[in-house]
């Protein structure tokens, strides 16, 4: 799973460059000013969490069922007080007799109580760990985090494990709603540091013992390789944003890899002088022919 360190800055990037659609922006201020609505509820749980802001909860609970408390945190899953467990991932959850221990419970299980910083940054992260990676490997930004803004068009996951790339997602992302709880006043875009709570846990990088999705149906997916990351980059269908490439600025990355190759080269180039090594053809018509060759 990708790690927060090696994502940060292209959520930075990512949310400096979004702009909301000017023809979902009404929806975008009815969701934001529903959540709003229910802000004490959202605090409730998230005083168990500290330093998560309360709007964040909201806005899953908008993802996950439209924000009504019927639905589970986890997945929307109509089961509060009903004896029954969740059935959709994550499976064997519950019973739960109110929403907010449901609530707090899906929080859990991602390991939320260890983040210590509730940036931005740390928001979209989340965000998208919270319903699953799966977008990255198709080169799109998370419909579940950026739908409703310049930065998502289409593809979506309609069922778990079923990608359909011209499915447009109707739901508004997470970001573009947060963009509008602060501009409408409702609550204060979140500093870069929070002195007050204890250093977050070294190693402790949160947990996804679901292994998937949430009800928008993304897979896991295998971490890729710096080699991958940087060729994404390059032919621009990386979904994470300019920012980084594992955490290594791109120009850095392109020198390693000009210096790397040079270096080989020279290596190689130095080998094959050895009078011991035969040559053939191609080397022959390069470096000429091996001493004492006849």
């Amino acid at each position: 799973m990708p790690t927060f360190d090696a994502m940060k800055a292209g959520y930075r990037n990512l949310w400096n460059a979004m702009c909301v659609s000017d023809s979902r922006r009404s929806a975008i201020d009815a969701v934001a000013m529903r959540i709003n609505n229910s802000k004490q509820r959202y605090q409730q749980v998230a005083a168990k969490f500290p330093g998560m802001p309360w709007y964040i909860i909201g806005m899953w609970h908008y993802r996950e069922s439209n924000n009504d408390f019927r639905g589970v945190l986890h997945n929307g899953e109509h089961i509060i007080g009903t004896g029954r467990k969740t059935k959709l991932v994550p499976p064997g959850r519950g019973p739960f007799s109110t929403w907010e221990e449901a609530a707090i419970d899906a929080l859990r299980i991602k390991n939320l109580q260890n983040v210590r910083e509730w940036t931005v940054e740390r928001i979209g992260y989340e965000s998208e760990r919270f319903n699953g990676f799966g977008y990255m490997k198709f080169g799109i930004n998370s419909p579940y985090v950026w739908s409703g803004s310049n930065l998502y068009s289409v593809g979506k996951y309609v069922a778990d494990g079923r990608y359909d790339a011209d499915h447009v997602d109707k739901q508004l992302g997470v970001m573009p709603i947060m963009l509008r709880i602060f501009d409408l006043g409702f609550a204060d875009e979140p500093q870069k540091q929070s002195a007050t709570l204890p250093p977050e846990p070294v190693g402790d990088e949160p947990d996804d013992p679901s292994g998937s999705a949430t009800n928008d149906g993304k897979p896991a997916t295998t971490s890729k390789t710096l080699w991958t990351k940087i060729v994404e980059y390059v032919l621009g269908g990386g979904a994470i944003g300019a920012g980084s490439i594992f955490g290594i600025d791109w120009r850095i990355a392109i020198a390693i890899i000009v210096v790397l190759t040079l270096l080989g080269a020279f290596i190689i180039y130095e080998r094959m002088k050895r009078p011991d090594i035969k040559r053939g053809p191609v080397l022959t018509w390069l470096l000429g022919p091996s001493e004492g060759a006849s």
